[in-house]
C-alpha cells in the first residue's frame, strides 16, 4: 500500500521536525 509508505514517512520527518524544534528553542535560549 502506497498510502501505508507515504504515512509512515509524513510521520517520521514530523518527529525528525518537533526534534529540531526543541534543539533549535534550547540553542535560541
Amino acid at each position: 500500500p502506497y498510502e501505508l509508505y507515504t504515512e509512515g514517512k509524513a510521520r517520521e520527518l514530523v518527529e525528525r521536525a518537533r526534534r529540531v524544534v526543541e534543539w533549535v528553542r534550547r540553542l535560541l535560549r
